[in-house]
């Protein structure tokens, strides 16, 4: 299938305003009810297990540009939310081991950020001390290193920034000398996956993409060395997260390129650079146990490899309740966003949220999130753009590029269904804790 093709029907069309409100008005009716306290203090809740996910914290504008960067004023509020539960807030193992023996107290929680981005260390850290909440740091080590912005999410970041405007697309797009940013988020995405596709498949190197994106700011009327000088989109340094206090920030591993390869040998090669990475950060070898799928890519194919390298726990971006015959190596995560409300986030946490219909979506994730397209098809209709496997772009001289991928279909084998508290999941099926 052409790059791109057919990506507008794929788009899921949103709810109906009106139901949006009867769906939270139910919500605060049941709230003022007393409903959610019932379930928070239920037996069925006691042995369930809600693992949180956040991406980032917006430094600026970036929550206005992606509903997973949420604002500090927001994470504030969900975190006085959990205290004011009386959420027993958990480490990963820990709440992992007691949910396995059945031994959780009142509606557990465990909190989890993906990427390690500066704003990680510059507000949530910061937050998390303040409250005394453990957390587990999902790092993926390249961008630690080469303290550059992350190139997929700093593009679409651009495009968001310049929509409207008309541009010299230069190493972006060829074959288009200009081009017009559209206004709409579905059309920008597309615009986006072309450009990174593009880009990857020239096989330009991190600092080539670091230029790309100068250009890019120039041309939207970003200026480039305030960007830098905000460390926006940037992950935290090596320094800086050799200082993160153990006791409260897990750091683990997340792969070492944000990539998720089919082949055994280079997805194994990922988890084995990020732990090398950590280790020359200070961090032990043998405490790296837990995993975070990029992008929520769950593919049964990578369990076996997982557990031959000493991975206990694996997290997904399923929304679903962790139970004792949850598998380890694919728990559920609620992915908080802008889009959630506060009395989404209580139903969530309390577990009333089991008790309201949620239509299912399926998610093209833009891989480095910033821009996601959700939509409705089949699994056997649905294809992506993913950046993935990798290969030796033309006229490289080697594999240890940063950024040698292939597009290749990722529902190209079957996916089994697993349990996870009555709530049926397909891997690879990610859906918002709120789609839209």
């Amino acid at each position: 299938m052409p790059l791109g093709a057919r990506r507008s029907r794929c788009v899921a069309e949103p709810p109906t305003p009106l139901l949006r409100r009867l769906k939270l008005l139910t919500l605060t009716a049941a709230d003022h009810a007393g409903l959610f306290t019932l379930t928070a203090n239920s037996h069925w809740r006691r042995n369930r297990l809600v693992i949180l996910c956040y991406h980032g914290v917006s430094l600026a504008d970036e929550h206005e540009w992606s509903d997973v960067h949420i604002s500090e004023e927001r994470l504030t509020r969900r975190l006085e939310t959990l205290r004011e539960l009386g959420c027993a807030l958990l480490p990963l193992g820990e709440a992992v081991e007691r949910l396995k023996v059945g031994e959780l107290e009142g509606p557990s929680v465990v909190v989890t950020f993906d990427e390690g981005l500066y704003d990680f260390y510059l507000k949530a850290y910061p937050l998390l001390k303040a409250f005394d909440i453990p957390s587990t740091l999902y790092v993926p080590t390249y961008y630690s290193n080469f303290q550059r912005p992350i190139f997929d999410l700093a593009c679409s970041y651009f495009l968001w920034r310049g929509r409207g405007r008309t541009i010299e697309s230069g190493r972006l797009l060829p074959g288009t000398p200009r081009v017009r940013i559209p206004v709409s988020a579905a059309a920008r995405s597309e615009m986006h996956l072309k450009m990174r596709a593009h880009v990857y498949t020239m096989g330009f190197s991190a600092v080539e993409k670091d230029q790309i994106l100068a250009e890019l700011a120039f041309q939207v009327g970003v200026n480039w060395d305030d960007f830098l000088d905000s460390r926006s989109l940037q992950l935290m340094s090596p320094s800086e997260l050799s200082s993160l206090d153990p006791s409260l920030v897990d750091v683990q591993l997340h792969t070492h390129r944000h990539r998720t390869p089919r082949s055994e040998a280079m997805f194994m090669r990922e988890v084995r650079d990020n732990v090398d990475a950590l280790a020359a950060m200070g961090f032990a070898r043998d405490e790296r146990r837990h995993f975070c799928y990029p992008s929520g890519d769950a593919d049964p194919a990578f369990f076996p490899w997982l557990e031959a390298m000493g991975i206990e726990t694996a997290t997904t971006c399923e929304p679903a309740y962790a139970t004792r015959r949850t598998p380890l190596l694919n728990l559920p995560r609620v992915v908080d966003t802008m889009a959630v409300t506060d009395v989404e986030f209580r139903a969530w946490i309390t577990g009333f949220a089991r008790l309201l219909p949620r239509r299912r979506h399926r998610r093209y994730s833009d891989v480095e999130l910033g821009t996601e397209v959700w939509n409705k098809l089949p699994a056997s209709d649905a294809k992506v753009i993913p950046i993935r496997d990798h290969i030796v772009p033309q006229g490289a001289a080697g594999s240890d590029r940063e950024v040698p991928i292939a597009h290749a279909h990722r529902h190209d084998r079957g996916s089994p269904r697993v349990s996870s508290d009555a709530l049926t999941f397909r891997h690879r099926e990610p859906r918002r804790a709120d789609p839209r």
